[in-house]
């Protein structure tokens, strides 16, 4: 007998590659704002950018919407140091 899987794309769980200079990039814009906001901080699911210039907003939707030029970083690996 074969087990059926979930073909709800949200439920799987996917590793992405992440390019480490968005990475730092991301990691710096949310630590600066933990140490301004830092229950404010906590609250975000990730940071939305810009793969260009590497300016990015936090993020505080559950599932946001970015721009094509832009990467979402969750704040699962933002968290990853502090």
């Amino acid at each position: 007998m074969m087990q059926q899987l979930d073909s709800n794309p949200e439920a799987q769980q996917f590793t992405a590659f992440i390019d480490p200079y968005l990475l730092s990039a991301a990691r710096h814009i949310y630590q600066k704002c933990y140490e301004v906001y830092p229950e404010k901080a906590e609250q975000t699911s990730g940071v939305a950018i810009d793969r260009e210039t590497y300016r990015g907003q936090l993020i505080f939707r559950e599932k946001p919407v970015l721009l094509p030029w832009e990467s979402f970083i969750p704040s699962e690996q933002l968290q990853a140091d502090h």
